[in-house]
């Protein structure tokens, strides 16, 4: 079959494609997961308030990762001695100023240089900008 541009194809139902109709969509969505039963407190909003729990631990995260990220630019920028500041000593400085995971500093240091907040003037040195 060669090429067809929009002139040549035909007319919507005509493709002769098996896609399941609503009737059979909600024939496939188990009761219990309808969204409308109440949840085990006697809440018919169950779902939605685990989607907003996530939402806020989401957002909980993505503050804490900025922190850290921050945190992270504050210690280049502190321990610098004009040729940057050494990776270890940083990550070492945010870890027990913060009480974070190393590996979490780390992803935030990372994060720091990608978004353009420092840079890495020789291997294992970091410069704040």
């Amino acid at each position: 079959m060669g090429f067809e541009s929009g002139a040549e194809v035909g007319d919507p139902g005509e493709a002769g494609i098996d896609v399941p109709g609503p009737e059979e969509l909600d024939d496939a969505v188990p009761a219990d997961d309808a969204g409308s039963a109440p949840d085990a407190d006697g809440d018919a909003g169950g779902a939605d308030a685990d989607l907003e729990a996530a939402a806020v631990d989401a957002d909980a995260d993505a503050d804490a990762d900025a922190d850290l990220e921050a945190a992270a630019v504050d210690a280049m920028s502190d321990l610098d001695d004009g040729d940057g500041a050494p990776h270890d000593e940083v990550v070492a400085a945010v870890v027990e100023e913060h009480g974070a995971d190393p590996g979490a500093v780390a992803d935030a240091i990372e994060d720091a240089l990608m978004s353009g907040k420092c840079y890495e003037p020789s291997e294992d040195r970091l410069k704040a900008i």
